[in-house]
């Protein structure tokens, strides 16, 4: 790393490491601080997961436990296999559960609009349509002119 007369400084692995570690400590201690005055802290029986690629530093899992006490674990993105195989990694979690849900939404949404009454009446009339053109096609074909 260049310092501000432009000459390169190393700094230590254990200097960085501790510095992660602080704000990890630093940042679970606000979200604990945020959530325990609503008392949501005594519903997590099963323990906290952590995504993002957060949750890949050697010992965030550690210091979670650590501020929350209770149990934790890394989570990855679920239905991620097939080609995308790279994608189960808990770095790409945040997107890919923003994908899925936005995939839920869109299922949500099209099954609504099936079973509304307005959104037949385009596909009924389509039919209709589709009979009608069907038949004066085929009375054209029969009538030579």
């Amino acid at each position: 790393m260049k310092n501000a007369n432009g000459t390169i400084t190393r700094i230590p692995v254990a200097s960085f490491e501790r510095i992660v570690d602080l704000r990890l400590r630093e940042l679970f201690e606000l979200i604990k601080e945020r959530v325990s005055p609503n008392d949501l802290l005594r519903n997590i029986g099963c323990g906290g997961v952590l995504t993002g690629g957060g949750a890949l530093f050697e010992r965030s899992s550690d210091i979670f436990q650590e501020v929350f006490n209770f149990p934790v674990r890394v989570g990855c993105p679920y239905e991620a296999g097939g080609a995308l195989t790279d994608l189960e990694n808990p770095r790409y979690s945040s997107i890919w559960g923003a994908l899925k849900y936005g995939e839920e939404c869109l299922l949500v949404a099209e099954a609504r609009e099936k079973h509304t009454l307005w959104s037949a009446v385009p596909r009924t009339l389509g039919r209709v349509v589709d009979r009608a053109w069907g038949a004066v096609t085929n009375i054209r074909k029969s009538v030579k002119v």
